[in-house]
């Protein structure tokens, strides 16, 4: 054999190897895609299986009751009553107990990290209701139970793709979305079980007593709320972080500040008479004193400088056809109705202690801070002012535009009505308010917190510069064709009730309703699907 032959042959071998190590890598690609795309399809199947609690509020043990309450019920011993529920009871623990376990399973097949909750107790406990709707688990040694309790611990999920909830109206296609990292969260979720096992299927509340579990994106992205949905809306209007949201409206403000500040800059600067104004400067003057001094003016304008004025009887500033603008240092005011035809300027504190009324034609303005008391009443055409407002006791305040520069502080029940405007600088709900903005925008500068429910509508949106913490049951309805909440800082988003107009239902559960929903205390996931079903 020549060397040309051996050569030739040798080359023939190698490109033979060469071919057949291609071919095997080749093989080796494409087993290690099909295994890959098993195992992420595998997985995802898993992760369909598993949902956070905390997340979504129709949880994995709530589905499973629809078909295990019934064969319990038929399982059950009936030779006695107390028999009957017991092995009833035994029955659907049994089932319980298996589910979790495997749930255990699904989230060690996730390593752990991309887990959505671990159950660490399963008990039967006796309903209280209380007054405001919600539901509690209280002990009970009686077989007589009214609730499945499920204490467990949320982890979220950290961008995972979901499918969601496949347990509604038979939903053939469900909606994906997208979770953000949450903190650890514990909290218990309560199953109400009912005499009758075939009813329509449990209603229940998820009770959170930990930190807040949220970690929002940085400014410029978008706020994951409960419903589980990328971004997030109220009323089907977005809710977005925004990075200069204070900065807008601490610009605002601050015009609306000087705006104040120059009116009253100008209105104290009159000190002769014009025609129809007359100037009337009345340094410590008793109130009686200041009737005589309007009284006998024949002007349709009255500007009234007085010191300062302490109230306690009934007293009507002006008339119709007699505008009187009173400016004072301090105005002090207890168990008395103000009428004020015209503007009250106050250039230090406003103090109310109990049931004091003012009703005003135009502005109030107070450059110090406003303070009133139970059962008092503040009702005005045009824009309040003040530096600071705290209400203490069941308080009404009505105005057209509410400027606070500083803190707004409400103890116990408040009503506030504004028309086109509500802007403050911080925000504090100490218990049960009710703010309504008619056609306008709730505007906060620095932080908004509620330690009690409050009942939020406004006409156009709501923006906070810095953190958002309202209450588990607040309920926040925001006006068409607008971003619903814009926030720049960081968002306590426990218990949200979510109001959706266009769904014609009330924001809060019937609780004895036969219609079946899945109710969950932040989100009113009934309204969310049917609304877009429709759409």
């Amino acid at each position: 054999m020549t060397i040309r032959q051996n050569y030739e042959k040798g080359s023939s071998l190698l490109v033979v190897l060469i071919t057949i190590a291609v071919i095997s890598v080749f093989s080796l690609v494409i087993v290690s895609f099909t295994l890959s795309t098993a195992k992420q399809v595998n997985q995802t199947e898993e992760q369909m299986k598993t949902y956070d609690l905390a997340e979504m509020g129709i949880t994995f043990f709530e589905a499973i009751m629809r078909e295990q309450q019934t064969k319990a019920y038929q399982k059950a011993d009936r030779s006695s009553e107390e028999t009957f529920y017991n092995s009833y009871f035994e029955e659907i623990k049994a089932v319980i107990a298996e589910r979790s376990s495997l749930s255990s399973r699904m989230i060690e097949s996730l390593n752990g990290d991309k887990s959505s909750f671990q159950v660490r107790d399963i008990t039967f406990s006796k309903q209280q209701e209380l007054e405001n709707g919600d539901i509690r688990a209280v002990d009970h040694t009686s077989y007589e139970y009214d609730l499945i309790r499920v204490d467990f611990t949320s982890y979220g999920f950290y961008n995972i793709e979901e499918s969601s909830i496949p347990f509604i109206q038979n939903i053939s296609t469900s909606p994906s979305y997208r979770c953000q990292r949450t903190e650890e969260t514990k909290a218990y979720f309560l199953i109400p079980i009912g005499d009758l096992p075939h009813t329509e299927g449990p209603k229940s509340d998820c009770l959170i007593h930990s930190e807040p579990y949220i970690d929002v994106p940085r400014s410029g992205g978008k706020i994951i709320l409960k419903e589980g949905r990328e971004g997030s809306s109220i009323a089907n209007n977005p809710v977005v972080i925004e990075p200069k949201v204070q900065q807008a409206i601490s610009g605002l403000k601050r015009a609306e500040r000087e705006r104040v500040l120059d009116d009253i800059t100008l209105l104290e600067s009159l000190t002769s008479n014009l025609p129809e104004l007359k100037v009337i400067d009345c340094q410590r003057c008793s109130i009686q004193r200041i009737q005589n001094e309007i009284n006998q003016s024949n002007a349709h304008n009255i500007i009234l400088k007085t010191d300062s004025l302490n109230i306690n009887r009934d007293f009507t500033f002006g008339s119709k056809n007699k505008k009187v603008i009173l400016i004072t240092d301090r105005f002090k005011g207890d168990n008395s109705e103000i009428t004020m035809n015209g503007d009250l300027i106050i250039k230090q504190d406003l103090e109310a202690q109990n049931h004091f009324t003012f009703n005003g034609t135009g502005n109030l303005f107070a450059i110090g801070d406003i303070e009133i008391g139970t059962g008092s009443t503040i009702s005005i055409s045009e824009t309040l002012y003040a530096n600071k407002l705290v209400a203490k006791n069941h308080i009404d305040l009505i105005a057209n535009t509410v400027i606070i520069n500083g803190v707004l502080d409400l103890h116990t029940q408040a009503n506030i009505v504004a028309t086109t405007k509500f802007l403050t600088g911080s925000f504090e709900v100490g218990n049960v308010a009710e703010i309504f903005v008619k056609t306008g925008d709730l505007l906060v500068e620095q932080n908004y917190t509620s330690r009690a429910n409050a009942n939020i509508k406004v006409g156009g949106h709501i923006a906070v510069g810095g953190s958002f913490s309202p209450h588990q049951n607040t309920i926040i309805q925001t006006g068409g064709g607008k971003t619903a909440i814009n926030i720049e800082g960081s968002v306590d988003e426990s218990c949200f009730y979510y109001s959706d107009p266009d769904s014609g239902t009330s924001p809060r559960p019937d609780r004895n309703s036969s219609h079946y929903r899945w109710w969950y205390d932040w989100v009113d996931w009934s309204n969310w699907y049917n609304h877009h079903r429709r759409h």
